[in-house]
C-alpha cells in the first residue's frame, strides 16, 4: 500500500449520526451517516467518501470518551467524485480493492463536528486496509 502513504491520509473525517441523547449500543444507519475523507493529491485537497459501509458502536454524548465504533467499509465503493480518478484509488496501486474489498475503521476518539452541526461528530481512529493498519 506505498501509494496510501502518499495521499496523506490525514484529516479523515467521519461524520456519524446516532440520532440519540441516552448511552446505548447502535447500529450505524447508512441513511443518516456520511464516511468521508480528505485527501491531498499532487498538492491538491479533495474530499472523498465511502458509500457502503456497515458497523456498530456504543454512545453517549455525556461522556463521548468512552464511545466505541467499529466500521467495515466496501473499499470497491470509493468514490472521489472522479471516475477516473475513483477507479484509480480502487486500483492495485491504492487501494487495491478488488483482493482486499472490505477495509476496517476502529474508533479511537470522538470529539464534537467541527463545523458546529448539532447531533454530529468527528471520530479518528485506524484505518485497516490490505493488511496495513494507518491513523486516520
Amino acid at each position: 500500500m506505498a501509494g496510501v502513504p502518499r495521499l496523506a491520509l490525514a484529516a479523515a473525517l467521519l461524520l456519524v449520526a446516532f440520532g440519540s441523547a441516552q448511552a446505548a449500543r447502535w447500529q450505524v444507519q447508512d441513511a443518516d451517516s456520511v464516511l468521508e475523507f480528505d485527501v491531498v493529491v499532487n498538492d491538491v485537497e479533495n474530499r472523498g467518501r465511502f458509500p457502503a459501509f456497515d458497523g456498530s458502536g456504543a454512545f453517549d454524548p455525556g461522556s463521548p470518551e468512552a464511545s466505541s465504533l467499529t466500521l467495515e467499509i466496501d473499499a470497491t465503493r470509493l468514490d472521489l467524485g472522479n471516475p477516473l480518478a475513483s477507479t484509480f484509488a480502487r486500483s492495485v496501486d491504492w487501494f487495491d480493492a478488488e483482493a482486499h474489498p472490505t477495509a476496517r475503521f476502529h474508533l479511537s476518539d470522538l470529539a464534537p463536528d467541527p463545523d458546529g452541526m448539532e447531533g454530529r461528530w468527528l471520530a479518528t481512529g485506524e484505518l485497516e486496509q490490505r493488511g496495513i493498519v494507518q491513523p486516520i
